[in-house]
């Protein structure tokens, strides 16, 4: 792809290309999106510690992972070095390991 001349592509494009263009670029980025998922999942097993920083607010919250799936872990909270009932499914990209 030469993007020295993409703007002027895009400039003389039709509406109908521009669409095919934007669904083949979304697909990509999804499909790359997926791949580094996966990546990151193949870190993790059942019964391992990791930690995550809450987005809702909660700090650092540490879990057991209970469930390796595609794209997620499930695991529950930890606190004192026991697992709770609280329930989290995350994302593996944002998960570290406790040694």
């Amino acid at each position: 792809m030469n993007f020295a001349t993409l703007p002027k592509e895009i400039r003389e494009a039709t509406e109908t290309e521009l669409t095919q263009a934007n669904e083949l670029i979304v697909e990509e980025i999804r499909r790359r999106r997926r791949n580094e998922e996966r990546k990151a999942t193949a870190q993790f097993d059942e019964m391992d510690v990791v930690e995550f920083d809450s987005s809702r607010g909660l700090g650092t919250i540490r879990m057991q992972i209970e469930r390796v799936n595609e794209v997620t872990v499930t695991g529950f909270e930890m606190v004192n070095g026991r697992a709770t009932s609280k329930k989290w499914k995350v994302s593996p990209s944002m998960l570290r390991k406790v040694a």
